[in-house]
């Protein structure tokens, strides 16, 4: 009976396992990024903020997959992160390689093994705001052409 109880334990999910599928299942994106700016390790959610994929993505550079990050915002943030231990939030704007342009919120935060960053593709609502100040310049603006006729 001890044996038969031995394997119904094992043949359940570790705790490991448990934690990789959640992780690999949250809409947010989840990476860990080494002090060499290798990715450790991605979550589906990450790889598709990227336009890319984990595998495409796993224990390369930043600077491999995505030419010119170094001179970003978002490099800087991760830097100061890594090496001086300061935790970020900020919503970046991203430039994919078929130049459209993506927004997320991301949060970052230092970990023995470099930074782990947590991403929310907020594209539609940037989009939104910046429709909404466009619609509210067109306004004011009528409203002043409307005021000088009146006159």
């Amino acid at each position: 009976m001890q044996a038969d109880n031995f394997r119904t334990q094992s043949a359940e999910p570790t705790l490991n396992e448990n934690l990789e599928s959640a992780v690999s299942h949250m809409l947010e994106g989840y990476q860990v990024i080494d002090r060499d700016f290798r990715y450790l390790y991605v979550n589906p959610a990450a790889a598709k903020h990227g336009q890319t994929t984990v595998e495409a993505l796993l224990g390369r550079r930043m600077s491999d997959v995505y030419p010119g990050i170094e001179a970003t915002e978002l490099y800087a943030r991760l830097r100061e992160a890594m090496f001086e231990g300061r935790v970020h939030f900020l919503t970046n704007p991203f430039t994919f390689p078929d130049g459209t342009l993506g927004h997320f919120e991301l949060r970052i935060q230092p970990v023995p093994e470099g930074v782990v960053v947590f991403s929310i593709d907020v594209t539609e609502r940037e989009l939104e705001r910046e429709r909404n100040e466009k619609l509210t310049r067109r306004l004011r603006q009528t409203e002043r052409a409307i005021s000088v006729l009146a006159k």
